[in-house]
């Protein structure tokens, strides 16, 4: 939780969207997901996740305005293969 916040203040004003858990090949937990939208025009797709006690973070940023954002997100993510 601490990690999620240092993760976000930096970004300012914003509004936040708890998303389903993200399953990554690899992992047998899913990560904690979340869309984050900035009054400054920026978006965000955050990711964390711990395997034993290695805590992960992974972040795609982008233009608010981006129409082909999610489709960035989506591949990226697919593209992640977690190893131990």
């Amino acid at each position: 939780t601490q990690w999620q916040r240092a993760s976000l203040n930096p970004l300012g004003p914003h509004q936040s969207q708890a998303l389903p858990p993200q399953p990554l090949t690899g992992l047998a937990h899913p990560a904690v997901a979340l869309r984050v939208k900035t009054s400054a025009g920026l978006q965000a797709h955050l990711l964390w996740w711990h395997q034993g006690q290695n805590v992960h973070q992974l972040a795609v940023y982008g233009p608010a305005q981006d129409k082909r954002f999610d489709e960035t997100v989506d591949a990226f993510i697919a593209s992640v293969k977690h190893k131990p």
